[in-house]
């Protein structure tokens, strides 16, 4: 018999992110992983900066993500960590709650995030996600 995996998912309400936010979320997937994805729109982007050669004035999706499959161990295991970043909703995914790794970049993930303030108007006409900022932060 074999125990299944459960995940840790947490939604949180659309907060304002600043620039220096999303690179903080990002560096923490850099910092833990040595892969990972960074999609904004259709795109799949190598770092933040290349957010500039996206051609559109408004984007409303942005998603970091490692996944990793470990088929050299027995039992094979994968891992899953998943944010991802929508003008009307976040949330973030950890393939197993159990994964004491795991759940510590995501603690570190729910830190930046629940600093945030809250908003109701979701208006923007920056190059990232309607939730966010290009703005320095105050």
């Amino acid at each position: 018999m074999k125990e299944i995996k459960q995940p840790y998912i947490k939604h949180y309400p659309v907060v304002k992110l600043f620039t220096e936010d999303i690179e903080q979320l990002i560096d923490l997937f850099k910092q833990n992983f040595s892969e990972y994805e960074l999609i904004v729109d259709k795109y799949q982007l190598n770092n933040l900066s290349d957010i500039t050669t996206i051609k559109k004035v408004k984007t409303d999706h942005l998603r970091i993500k490692h996944h990793r499959f470990y088929k050299e161990e027995t039992p094979n295991r994968s891992e899953l960590i998943d944010l991802e970043l929508k003008s009307d909703e976040i949330w973030l995914y950890v393939s197993n709650k159990r994964d004491t790794f795991l759940l510590g970049v995501a603690s570190q993930i729910d830190m930046i995030l629940s600093k945030k303030k809250v908003v109701n108007a979701l208006r923007s006409e920056q190059v990232l996600p309607s939730n966010m900022s290009i703005c320095p932060q105050s």
